[in-house]
């Protein structure tokens, strides 16, 4: 560890309460296998409550005020404008992978379904419309909150010797793998698929299109459970990073996760009035 993280910053696990000060660790150390222990790395919340920035578009730069990720590279001396830059220059690199960049998407209200669903009277629904994000969900953006935060920390190791970039790794066949694919194109960086044979043959194209390495993970003899998640954690075991969107694989997909709350709190009435 060459730089640890301050007490308001370090994470602290809900399920066993290791806390963790190392920015490079990602996922509980206190995680044993079969332990029925939900792991999960806690990020600190920010002091009071920030405004977004109004006149932003993009999720992670509008939302910066809140982001774990912008608190770090304050710590670790970067200043808003380089913050918003990474942002920026990553962003820019999956527009040029996708077709588009990462921005608010629309929340409406929706009353005909509400009484198509049997909703109590007075209930009122509404739906987030991700459709239209990078790679046509919101997974790629707890992915893109992990880019944003490797490409921090990358400061952290600035004035060391230049270590070889770990791969990133994902168990999926659907729109993480998709996303994961585009984040991992547009930051320059190897990524491993660990997908099952059964995976539809338009995804495989599109994730060689992008320059996944795919991993066909057949069940072996006497295994129990997901092989293509086995074959993952194999993966993060020998040095790759989870490019996960699951909370206990990675923490750090929490904070584009954050994003879609944060806009569901602008853009819903009773929320706002509640959170912002």
């Amino acid at each position: 560890m060459i730089w640890e993280l301050p007490p308001d910053l370090a994470l602290r696990c809900s399920g066993c309460n290791t806390v963790v000060t190392d920015p490079m660790v990602v996922a509980c150390p206190g995680r044993v296998v079969g332990d029925d222990v939900d792991h999960v790395l806690v990020l600190p919340g920010c002091v009071g409550i920030p405004s977004p920035d109004p006149s932003e578009e993009n999720p992670f730069v509008r939302y910066r005020g809140f982001s774990y990720s912008a608190r770090v590279a304050a710590a670790i001396g970067l200043t808003d404008s380089e913050y918003v830059t990474i942002v920026r220059s990553l962003d820019a690199a999956v527009a040029a992978v996708d077709g588009k960049g990462f921005s608010v998407t629309p929340t409406s209200s929706q009353p005909a379904l509400a009484v198509a669903l049997g909703l109590p009277p007075g209930v009122r629904l509404w739906t987030k419309d991700e459709t239209s994000n990078v790679s046509g969900s919101h997974k790629a953006r707890h992915l893109m909150g992990i880019m944003i935060h490797q490409r921090v920390l990358e400061y952290v190791s600035r004035d060391t010797a230049k270590a070889t970039v770990a791969p990133l790794a994902i168990a999926s066949c659907g729109n993480a793998a998709l996303g994961a694919a585009v984040v991992a194109a547009a930051a320059q960086r190897e990524l491993l698929v660990f997908v099952p044979p059964s995976a539809p043959t338009p995804t495989l194209r599109r994730l060689a299109a992008l320059g996944a390495t795919v991993a066909l993970c057949e069940r072996r003899a006497g295994e129990a459970g997901d092989p293509c998640v086995l074959r993952y954690r194999e993966a993060v075991q020998d040095g790759a990073v989870p490019f996960a969107v699951q909370g206990p694989e990675n923490a750090h997909a929490l904070i584009g996760g954050e994003t879609i709350g944060l806009e569901l709190a602008e853009q819903v009435p009773e929320l706002r009035e509640l959170y912002l």
